[in-house]
């Protein structure tokens, strides 16, 4: 037998805020990451597209989500869905709130195109810690179904590839 203490219970991410703060963390890393690359690369389209992009995905992919579990009989509750894409949009928005400021130093000491990769790489970091987020709340508690989280990380790629094309469409005359 193992004397070793149990493992400590993993803290709740987001750590949970007020409602008004939750939805200003969520909407406001979007936005200062969208305004760190428009302030480095003189455009104001990526302070439109990277809020945009972020919040477009996923009201037009969440509902195939809710429709593709309910179909293999793993769908939560729609207070469920609500609650835990609200987690995971605060979550979002606190990594690119903590990457603004990073993101500023390295965007001022390097060129354009360095500049905008590294926005690139900042909103997709966000959106994989945000999809994370949404998996963990999303089906915490739930009996577990077979296929479930595959099914999960199939919709989070196609959706990925989704916010990736439509981040290069909508900036494609600022990189150019």
């Amino acid at each position: 037998m193992s004397t070793a203490p149990p493992p400590p219970e993993p803290l709740p991410l987001p750590l949970p805020l007020p409602l008004p703060l939750a939805v200003a963390a969520a909407a406001a890393g979007p936005l200062a990451v969208g305004g760190v690359l428009a302030l480095r690369l003189g455009d104001p389209a990526p302070m439109i597209a990277v809020p945009a992009v972020v919040f477009a995905v996923a009201a037009l992919t969440l509902p195939a989500l809710y429709i593709a579990t309910a179909v293999v009989g793993a769908a939560p509750p729609v207070g469920h869905v609500v609650r835990a894409v609200g987690r995971a949009l605060h979550a979002l928005g606190l990594v690119h709130l903590g990457f603004v400021m990073p993101l500023l130093f390295l965007g001022a000491s390097s060129g354009e195109g360095t500049a905008f990769a590294l926005g690139a790489v900042t909103v997709a970091t966000g959106s994989v810690i945000g999809l994370r987020v949404l998996h963990g709340a999303l089906f915490e508690g739930a009996f577990p179904v077979s296929g479930r989280s595959a099914l999960f990380w199939t919709w989070a790629a196609i959706t990925l590839v989704i916010g990736a094309r439509l981040f290069g469409e909508l900036t494609t005359e600022v990189t150019l």
